[in-house]
This record gives structure tokens, sequence and C-alpha cells, in this order.
């Protein structure tokens, strides 16, 4: 099993384009779904690129998470001041799954939520756990934008 993994990983980087992997458009529309979970589940994606930011009460760093086959397999940071790339596995970093998953866990045992999600494709946009009234900076905000679907 993982050589086959391994074998799909050096297929997926091998291809041409960013960071060496081959971006494709995402063609099927399925906005019209009122559920935001059921409308990005009916994307079926589980190879996908997305930007993402973990805010805390330090600056948020934005990252690329690339995820392949529903887990994540790298998080890529780019330094906006000297224009390199530090490649990490953030802790921080999650899917989009994993995003819907903790709505679900605190929707009823959260101080409050608030959650914006993506019109078309229904994924958490800003996603901000208050988990109890009186603690300060224990909250867990996330925010994701620039999906794109990746070709195995």
């Amino acid at each position: 099993m993982r050589i086959l993994i391994l074998l799909s990983l050096m297929f997926l980087f091998s291809c041409d384009s960013e960071n060496g992997i081959l971006i494709i458009p995402i063609e099927e529309d399925f906005s019209a779904i009122e559920n935001p979970r059921e409308r990005w589940d009916a994307y079926k994606l589980s190879d996908y690129k997305i930007t993402q930011q973990r805010v805390c009460e330090c600056l948020g760093i934005e990252y690329s998470v690339y995820v392949f086959n529903n887990s994540i397999l790298e998080s890529i940071y780019e330094s906006k001041s000297t224009k390199e790339s530090d490649k990490f596995v953030s802790k921080n970093a999650i899917t989009v799954n994993e995003a819907f998953d903790l709505i679900e866990e605190y929707e009823s045992k959260a101080h409050s939520i608030s959650v914006n999600y993506h019109p078309q494709f229904g994924y958490p946009t800003k996603l901000l756990i208050d988990i109890h009234e009186m603690i300060a900076d224990e909250e867990i905000i996330y925010r994701m934008s620039n999906l794109e679907k990746i070709k195995r």
C-alpha cells in the first residue's frame, strides 16, 4: 500500500504546473445545493489545493495546503518579504472535511460559532469558533480561499 501511495505521489509531483502539480478547472456546478456540506460533498474533491490561514492572537500565516486522497500532503508558506517558499507541514492545517467536522463538533458546545461559506463550492471561507465566553485567545479561526482541483 505504501508503494502505491509513493508512486501516486511521485506521479502527482512529476506533472507540470505550479509546484510540479497539474491544476485543472472545476467544471461541475452544484451551487444550487443549499446545504454547504452537501454542496461540498457533491463535488467529490479528494485532491485539491486550498489557501488557508489559521488566525490566532499573533499574526496568522497564510499557506497553501495540498490535499491528496483527503489527507494533507504538505503545507507551503510563501514569504511575502523574501519571495522564498518554506515547505512545512503545519500542525494547524486542516482539510475542508476536517473544517466541517470542527463545525459539527462545536456547534452545540461552543459559546458562539460563525461560518461563512463559499457560494459555489460550499467550503467554509471563514470559520470562527469561540469556545468559552470568559476565556481570551482560545478561539479557533480559519480562513480558506482559492480552491483548485489537482489532477491525479
